[in-house]
């Protein structure tokens, strides 16, 4: 038991360091999403931009934009720009099959009086590290547009090769002082 103890205090200390960052992602919008590349390029368009310029675009409630995240991070933040009058929801998922709402964009939030509008609400951290994003529309005019959604996030710790190797070396000999007291 104790060995397990050290173990977990060894793996604690070579999981220190994680920063957080911008979460790097993939898109992919169902068949009835426009552009779906837009949502993740980078590029957001300006305050009152037309809703079809440089965005993913589609209509009615039945579509989605998927995001794919390079590696599962800790959730700290986002910035969204959507089309003004439109409802949306964000979701992450660890796995693609169950989603937990994160935030939820209100037509009546935003400074726009038609066209694109960004949100950046203060969220706290999410406590789950996470793989997938989607966005949905739920409710709205049925023309619903993402310009560009960007995730800040702090990456799940992974440790360097050598702390690794320093970790299992470590317990290997703890694990022989403690079978030569045993004996």
């Amino acid at each position: 038991m104790k060995l397990l103890k050290i173990a977990a205090v060894v793996a604690a200390l070579g999981a220190v360091g994680a920063q957080a960052a911008t979460v790097g992602m993939t898109v992919v919008g169902s068949a009835g999403v426009n552009n779906d590349i837009f949502a993740a390029d980078g590029e957001t368009p300006a305050f009152e931009t037309p809703w079809q310029e440089g965005t993913a675009w589609w209509y009615g409630l039945d579509e989605a934009l998927t995001f794919t995240f390079d590696q599962a991070y800790q959730i700290t933040g986002i910035t969204i720009n959507v089309d003004n009058n439109d409802f949306y929801r964000v979701d992450l998922s660890t796995d693609g099959t169950s989603w937990v709402d994160y935030h939820t964009v209100l037509a009546f939030d935003g400074a726009a009086d038609f066209g694109m509008d960004t949100f950046t609400p203060s969220k706290p951290a999410t406590a789950d590290f996470y793989r997938l994003a989607r966005v949905t529309a739920l409710a709205g005019d049925g023309s619903y547009s993402v310009g560009e959604l960007q995730f800040n996030g702090v990456a799940a710790p992974v440790p360097e090769p050598e702390t690794l190797a320093l970790m299992l070396g470590g317990i290997a000999a703890l694990g022989l002082k403690l079978r030569r007291r045993a004996g």
